[in-house]
């Protein structure tokens, strides 16, 4: 096989060699709630346009519940198949807060707090 032929087949499969990781970061998109620490508020996670080595870079959009402002944006990271990594700092709170996803909710490790999704 030529070597033009097989370059242009393998860059036929690359997109189908990314989508399943794409897929599982898209796994922590969506909309959550925090009904132990902040009832009535929700939080909303997008995946950004950027990666820094590894992580997926994402940002947390939320607000609106009791004992937290109104609006506030934290910055995050997607690291592998379950595990997200927010900055609370902006809220006053810890830089390198770890949840996992279970069962399509984030339940963070250091708590045991539990963001349900919408």
């Amino acid at each position: 096989m030529p070597l033009l032929e097989l370059q242009l087949q393998l860059q036929d499969c690359f997109p189908l060699l990314l989508r399943p990781l794409l897929q599982v970061q898209k796994a922590f998109v969506g909309t959550y709630s925090d009904p132990i620490n902040h009832p009535g508020g929700k939080r909303t996670i997008k995946l950004l346009d950027e990666k820094v080595g590894d992580y997926q870079l994402a940002q947390v959009i939320g607000g609106g519940g009791r004992g937290e402002p109104a609006n506030y944006v934290l910055p995050a990271a997607v690291i592998g198949d379950r595990t997200i990594v927010i900055d609370f700092s902006p809220k006053g709170g810890p830089r390198d807060f770890v949840g996992i996803l279970e069962n399509g909710d984030i339940k963070f490790l250091r708590d045991g707090n539990r963001w349900p999704r919408l």
